[in-house]
């Protein structure tokens, strides 16, 4: 009896030790095959992105604060369903987001499927741009001639990708009421903003969300995961299930740039940047977007700089001559130059000291191709964020502005939860609550602004995701935006397809 007891003490036990040991085996084994495809492939899924982690070198704890981990964005990369035959318009009526064409176009192409642009006009020879992304044979259409509305209204466009769709950009009358009143007609509805989510999309859109013909698109996976609350909100306040089927993708405004095939220009001359080796302590750095208090920071870096030149001009590579500060031939650095890149508004006074004006260049006006040319010789981009916003669910230009002229960006860990697709080599870290100005005057030294701030609290180190190199990390987004388009397609010819059963069933 004892003798029987203890068998099957030692049998239950001995299944216990054998069930426990196969179960570490295979989550080991699940771990290191995950790990081994994703050091060895190209990224092809959001879901792959892991983003960057906080870790605590004190302790084993690891904090993953990528919001691409979401079950909405690791869906599979379609149905398998043929597109060819699709047919497919992009449209841009309100003369602005020229630089959002690209990506698309860009995708359109990768997955195979032909297209037609419609748009009203355009800025900075943006269709010379275009051109150098894609195959594109003809100048846009017009939209103002009614050829977009009436090859619509007949039913020789499948979908429309619109790339301005939201009511800040499209009022209800004129193309929305196009496209909401043809019943055969399907909608990709890109928002730039997910503030922009308004009740009045809701009541416009809501039609085509019950008939299945509406998706929506934004530039950034915070800006998605945002969209993807509020439309849920809709479905909520409405009573409206329809919401719940409405899918919200993200399609990075970026686009791979042959330098070479570029004009040399006053500023810049093209073959110098391939291949470009910039220096670790940076001397060119640039903040972009509109001179204006609520797009960046400008007066408070301005202030900064000044504060910092002051208190150790040689960091600089500036001398104080006549009450001046002025390039220091004998410095060991090159003297750092900072490029305000955008459009001076108006009524906006920067407010330059003139201590430091030698310092600080405002450059506007600039063509596409000179524009991105000219940020490709960056060493460094500051983003200077002029409020939350930009850390909220609206995408900022300056980040795919790096990525487009593979040019590293400064960015904190806000940053970086914001913007979990940025990684190595696109970034230069600092810590949070550190000045951007103190944060350059650190490199200039040599001094890496994150490691040295660990005398404030716990050593941390963060750990972004890595690629080989800037050629590998644009063309694993690529991919990305690629199959993010398949997918989306994919569910148009699906709802195509089911249309056309039903008509024969009847």
């Amino acid at each position: 009896m004892i003798r029987s007891l203890s068998s099957r003490r030692f049998g239950l036990v001995g299944t216990l030790l054998i069930v426990t040991l196969a179960t570490v085996l295979l989550l080991w084994n699940s771990e290191q095959s995950l790990s081994t495809r994703g050091a060895l492939s190209a990224s092809r899924n959001w879901g792959s992105f892991t983003g960057s982690r906080v870790v605590i070198e004190e302790d084993d704890g690891c904090i993953d604060y990528s919001p691409l981990a979401l079950p909405g964005l690791l869906e599979s990369a379609g149905n398998g369903r043929s597109l060819n035959g699709l047919r497919v318009a992009v449209l841009e009526q309100t003369g602005f987001h020229d630089e959002v064409i690209p990506p698309l176009a860009r995708a359109l192409q990768d997955v195979g499927v032909s297209y037609e642009i419609y748009r009203s006009r355009g800025r900075w020879h943006w269709i010379d741009l275009l051109r150098l992304v894609v195959a594109y044979p003809s100048e846009a259409l017009g939209v103002s001639d009614k050829t977009y509305e009436n090859r619509v209204s007949s039913g020789e466009i499948d979908v429309t990708i619109h790339v301005s769709c939201d009511a800040k950009w499209n009022p209800s009358a004129g193309f929305g009421a196009i496209l909401k009143n043809t019943p055969s007609h399907q909608l990709v509805c890109l928002y730039h903003n997910s503030h922009d989510l308004r009740d009045s999309d809701r009541d416009f859109w809501v039609d085509m969300a019950r008939d299945g013909r509406l998706q929506m698109v934004t530039l950034s996976p915070l800006a998605s995961d945002r969209m993807r609350a509020g439309i849920l909100k809709w479905g909520d306040h409405q009573d409206e299930v329809a919401w719940q089927g409405v899918q919200v993708e993200t399609i990075l405004p970026i686009f791979p740039l042959d330098y070479q095939q570029l004009p040399d220009t006053d500023r810049v001359q093209a073959h110098e940047l391939v291949p470009r080796e910039r220096s670790r302590r940076p001397s060119r750095m640039a903040i972009v977007g509109g001179i204006e208090p609520k797009r960046r920071r400008y007066t408070a870096f301005i202030q900064e700089l000044h504060r910092s030149v002051q208190a150790d001009s040689s960091v600089w590579g500036y001398k104080l001559e006549s009450g001046i500060y002025v390039p220091d031939p004998s410095s060991a650095v090159e003297p750092a130059k900072f490029y305000l890149v955008g459009k001076l508004h108006a009524s906006f006074d920067l407010n330059i000291p003139s201590e430091i004006a030698s310092m600080i260049e405002i450059v506007s006006d600039l063509e596409f191709e000179e524009f991105y040319l000219f940020l490709a010789s960056m060493d460094l981009l500051v983003p200077a964020f002029g409020s939350d916003d930009y850390l909220n669910g609206k995408l900022s230009s300056v980040i795919p502005i790096s990525l487009i002229t593979q040019t590293p960006i400064l960015v904190d860990e806000r940053t970086l939860r914001s913007y979990s697709f940025l990684r190595y080599p696109a970034i230069s870290l600092r810590p949070t609550g550190q000045a951007e100005v103190d944060s350059i005057a650190l490199l200039r030294q040599g001094i890496d602004p994150w490691t040295s701030a660990s005398k404030y609290g716990p050593p941390r180190r963060i750990v972004p995701a890595q690629s080989a190199g800037w050629d590998q990390y644009v063309a694993e987004l690529m991919d990305v935006n690629a199959d993010t388009m398949r997918r989306i397609l994919e569910r148009v010819v699906a709802r195509r397809d089911d249309w056309n059963m039903e008509g024969e069933e009847v």
